[in-house]
């Protein structure tokens, strides 16, 4: 498996956490393009070609050669909060009572 890169502190077009030499040599992904492409600093800045750009739900699907390093971006998407903090209560005790 290739080397894998996480950029998730700049969310805005003014804030880079991630240099254009890493972004131009990696597979990219964000959490979701259409955000990213307003708010993902880094990327606007390294002027990346938004065609390449996977989303997460890519990724997860599989659609990656992790032969490949891979520079993931995120820059805070709601549905993704909602989906992790939904397996976080279904793992919790709290799940497993309020299922019952």
């Amino acid at each position: 498996m290739g080397r894998l890169v996480i950029g998730v502190g700049a969310f805005k077009p003014e804030m880079a956490e991630l240099g254009a030499q890493v972004l131009g040599g990696s597979q990219l992904v964000a959490d979701e393009p259409a955000g990213a492409r307003h708010e993902a600093g880094d990327l606007l800045r390294a002027g990346v070609d938004w065609g390449q750009v996977k989303s997460l739900a890519q990724a997860l699907r599989g659609e990656l050669d992790l032969a490949k390093p891979v520079a993931f971006k995120s820059v805070g998407t709601g549905a993704w909060d909602l989906a992790a903090g939904r397996v976080a209560w279904q793992a919790s005790s709290f799940g497993q009572v309020a299922s019952i």
